[in-house]
């Protein structure tokens, strides 16, 4: 019996029995968000037990072969699978309990965020997962002392084996019904992409790829014949406000049943209902927003080799100034006056409210003597820490939760803690407003607020953003959007009020209007403008601002906002989502 458990315990320490263990724990274990996606695609179907019993099957026979292939290497086993085991343990607290898919813009937000920005998903549920998924594991791995073959050859052998084998079984169960799993992919094309650590794996490389490793294209420049053609005596003064993490459900000007605006409303604010982001993150929201390239035609490394509207406005004679409060400008301010936020700014730790800003703005609102563009990027509503957003005396909404761990609250009081977040943002834009309002006498103020993506609140087991856009809900990908203009604004620039309100209320816009009605507010005439784009040209006599757009054509044309391909349907109440996360389908 002694002698049996001895050879019992030398196979278990044989390199492709650990290896086989490996893989089959990363398949199982760390797959589990995966596996309960599949759960709720499969149930309701009619499809055969045997069908549901082998899936698993043939995904581990697959992860298996990566596993056998790729890591079965003696100075490979031990410290890649514990890197791995470390990384998936992370991976797996925020695919388990936000519902984060790891393609290729997560990668790009995880790379880009800062780390103070990282450090509000840390929780004691965070630890328990990298504890006993990741420390434990590793430890036991690291102490195995494990069999190796005693020749290249045999090594080569057993690897060939068992790889084969693996593949043969994957197939002999795939190869049979594979228009049923086909059907299912094609109905659930974000599902292949939750499998880790193939899908963070793949998607890294791409990112490094791209971003390290990137295509060169030639410099387009953008609006070089760009001039401002006023119809005012005084300078133009406009504080654009970019978002975070607002989206437009939570605003009772779209249908919510809470007052969240408390402070803008009645102060002439215009609110445009139906607003699609560009992307789930902030990352590719920010620079899409101020390209001139569609959300269709936008990459970033593309955009990074031409202008974006804020070098075009300076082209002009535009001054411009971006203080951000967030993780960046993420490029798009490269060419102008860039100011941080920081601990000499008034802010408390490494936390800056938003409220630091308003200052700033009055200050470089006085004596404005040229067209002026003030940027504010705010921190807004950014999660999973919404309560670290707003002062004490902002929450409208109680019981909040004031935990990071957001997936442990009750979600109507995490719904608490959003909704103060906006009101307290509705604050912030109430108070720019009323400074602006202050230099009416000489400038023609303007205030733009946009939002760079939603959030989703738990809705069908999701949180966060982030979701493929193909399969994000619509709580991710719609934003609001609000303007104030001056009435010397709408006077000097023939805007009708009646009909901003009407056409804000029901035109489909989105972040490619952006960069064109921008360019209309500032009066800057480009060949690079196009007034079908601009949110207000139906608005106003085009002919001020026409660029090379004849005005009979952009009156004729339903454009400022007609809807982009990939706009969804206008629901502001969002019940139909698709879901990037299990049980949200």
């Amino acid at each position: 019996m002694r002698q049996l458990f001895s050879i019992m315990a030398g196979w278990s320490r044989h390199y492709l029995v650990v290896t086989a263990l490996c893989s089959l724990l990363f398949a199982t274990v760390y797959n589990f968000a995966f596996w309960r996606h599949v759960g709720s695609i499969y149930a309701g179907t009619d499809l055969r037990l045997l069908f549901r019993l082998l899936t698993p099957v043939a995904i581990c026979a697959l992860m298996m072969v990566i596993f056998t292939v790729l890591f079965s290497w003696r100075w490979l086993l031990k410290p890649v699978i514990i890197v791995l085991m470390m990384i998936n343990s992370m991976a797996s607290f925020v695919a388990i309990n936000y519902g984060i898919i790891f393609d290729t813009d997560m990668i790009r937000n995880v790379f880009e965020t800062d780390p103070a920005e990282a450090s509000a998903y840390l929780s004691f549920t965070a630890a328990a997962y990298v504890i006993f998924l990741g420390v434990l594991p590793s430890v036991i791995l690291w102490r195995t002392r494990i069999i190796w073959p005693e020749s290249i050859l045999r090594g080569l052998a057993g690897r060939v084996a068992l790889s084969g084998a693996s593949l043969a079984m994957a197939l002999a169960i795939v190869l049979p019904d594979y228009q049923t799993y086909s059907f299912i992919g094609r109905n659930n094309p974000g599902i292949a992409k939750e499998i880790m650590p193939v899908s963070y794996i793949v998607s890294t490389v791409k990112y490094v790829k791209s971003t390290w490793f990137p295509k060169t294209y030639e410099y387009i420049h953008v609006g070089e014949d760009a001039v401002i053609a006023s119809t005012s005596q005084r300078p133009r003064l406009m504080v654009f406000v970019v978002g975070e993490t607002a989206r437009a459900q939570n605003y009772p000007e779209n249908g919510y049943s809470r007052d969240t605006t408390p402070y803008t409303s009645g102060k002439g604010l215009i609110n445009f209902s139906d607003v699609s982001s560009c992307a789930t993150s902030t990352a590719l929201s920010v620079p899409c927003m101020f390209s001139n390239l569609t959300r269709n035609d936008f990459s970033p490394d593309i955009a990074e080799y031409r202008d974006n509207v804020i070098d075009v406005l300076t082209q002009a004679g535009v001054q411009a100034t971006w203080i951000d409060n967030n993780s960046s400008c993420k490029g798009v301010c490269k060419n102008i006056t860039y100011k941080e936020l920081g601990n000499t700014d008034g802010c408390d730790s490494d936390k800056c409210r938003d409220e630091v800003m308003i200052p700033m703005v009055e200050k470089l609102a006085q004596d404005v003597t040229k067209d002026t563009v003030i940027f504010l990027h705010l921190i807004g509503s950014h999660g999973p820490r919404y309560y670290e957003r707003y002062p004490e005396r902002f929450r409208k909404f109680t019981p909040d939760c004031s935990r990071p761990d957001v997936e442990n609250c009750n979600l109507a009081d995490l719904i608490n803690t959003y909704d103060n977040t906006i009101v307290y943002t509705d604050w912030v834009l109430s108070s720019l407003t009323e400074v602006l309002k202050r230099h009416e006498d000489d400038a023609d103020p303007m205030l733009f607020y946009i939002s760079d993506h939603g959030e989703s609140l738990g809705e069908k087991g999701l949180f966060l953003h982030g979701a493929p856009y193909m399969i994000a809900p619509d709580y991710q990908t719609r934003v609001p959007m609000q303007m104030w203009l001056s009435e010397n604004v709408r006077s000097t620039q023939n805007l009708d009020s009646n009909c901003l309100v009407s056409r804000a209320a029901r035109q489909a816009l989105s972040h490619d209007n952006v960069f064109h009605t921008l360019l209309g507010l500032m009066q800057v005439k480009t060949e690079a403008y196009d007034a079908r784009m601009d949110a207000l040209s139906i608005c106003r006599d085009v002919t001020a601002v026409k660029g090379n757009t004849d005005p009979a054509v952009s009156s004729a044309t339903p454009a400022p906002g007609s809807t982009p391909a990939y706009v969804k349907s206008p629901s502001m109440q969002g019940n139909q989502q698709r879901s990037a996360a299990p049980d949200a389908a």
